[in-house]
């Protein structure tokens, strides 16, 4: 999906830099969600886009996308 956007002219900076959830409670970036790398906060956290994470990662990196 994200490659069909992105090779389409989406914004990826502005899809990157959006809140992941609706507003009024936007959360965390997207950026922070799926492109920056998972850093636990304990030992009971788990990282539940570990598989989104790294497809969006390595589809970025392939097409030398910045954000």
């Amino acid at each position: 999906m994200k490659k069909l956007l992105i090779e389409n002219g989406a914004d990826y900076i502005a899809w990157a830099n959006r809140g992941h959830y609706p507003e009024p409670c936007p959360g965390p970036s997207n950026k922070s969600m799926f492109l920056d790398d998972f850093i636990p906060e304990d030992k009971t956290d788990a990282d539940r886009n570990k598989n989104l994470r790294a497809y969006i990662q390595e589809y970025f990196k392939n097409r030398n996308l910045h954000v």
